[in-house]
């Protein structure tokens, strides 16, 4: 034990959590071990086009034989260079010190995890080549920065008056960015794919998966709590919305989550 933020009681050792526990069977790189095995055995975490991997980052470095070794840290607080300051515990933060801070570690390649339940702090990783927007500095000490995201208009006159402005421009991700959610997309197309023969519904290209048992189901995945059909497993959760231009210069909007494969 030591002296944390604010001079509060800092345990430098806790119980492994799920998190924890994850990573280190994600960083044993044994595809024998049961949580691998099981991450690697699913349609919505990886899938292969053209015998290539798609879907998840960590997923393809196991499928590939890379080298995983993710750490795992807890940021106990914010404190600065001033004399006196004896810091701030995460729940104390002010809003400001709480985006500085975490924009420095996405900065240097940490994965954000969600606040716990605890609203005390957060955990975050690193190990995890994520694309988007890089920094660095060059041999003559300047600050440069790629992958940043470009505005793009929806039409190419710009504008027209009294359109909603979400219907004017867009942000466009980088390309590596943009390659890695139409991945996302496509695995999770092929779950659902996956989920609707294993329900008996129409695919059009079955993979002779078995029809699931009634004591199989998942519930809010396969069935209701009732028992009924459910939309969880057939339905898109990573895309929700498709805005189409409609030639008579408006955007037309379609619910993905309420298409079906067929459409």
């Amino acid at each position: 034990m030591s002296i944390g933020m604010d001079g509060t009681k800092l345990y430098n050792e806790s119980q492994n959590n799920s998190i924890t526990n994850t990573v280190e069977n994600l960083n044993s790189n044994d595809k024998n071990n049961a949580v691998v095995k099981n991450i690697l055995q699913y349609d919505y975490n990886i899938s292969t086009e053209n015998n290539a991997p798609v879907g998840s980052i960590v997923a393809k470095m196991l499928y590939n034989n890379s080298n995983v070794n993710i750490s795992v840290s807890t940021p106990i607080g914010f404190k600065s260079d001033n004399r006196g300051d004896m810091g701030s515990k995460y729940s104390n933060l002010a809003e400001a010190e709480d985006y500085i801070n975490k924009f420095a570690m996405v900065q240097a390649g940490y994965c954000i995890f969600p606040t716990l339940a605890d609203k005390g702090t957060y955990m975050v990783l690193n190990g995890i080549p994520i694309p988007g927007m890089t920094f660095n500095v060059n041999k003559d000490c300047q600050y440069t920065v790629s992958g940043v995201p470009t505005i793009e208009y929806m039409f190419d006159n710009g504008w027209q008056a009294g359109m909603p402005v979400e219907d004017m421009f867009y942000l466009r991700p980088s390309n590596k960015v943009l390659d890695q959610f139409i991945e996302y997309a496509k695995t999770e197309y092929s779950a659902i794919l996956s989920c609707r023969e294993q329900l008996g519904m129409h695919v059009d290209n079955p993979k002779g998966l078995p029809l699931l048992n009634d004591e199989d189901k998942i519930v809010n995945y396969h069935v209701t709590k009732s028992g009924k059909p459910a939309t969880g497993g057939i339905t898109f959760h990573s895309l929700t919305t498709l805005r189409v231009p409609n030639g008579k210069g408006g955007i037309d909007r379609f619910s993905i989550k309420e298409m079906t494969p067929d459409e």
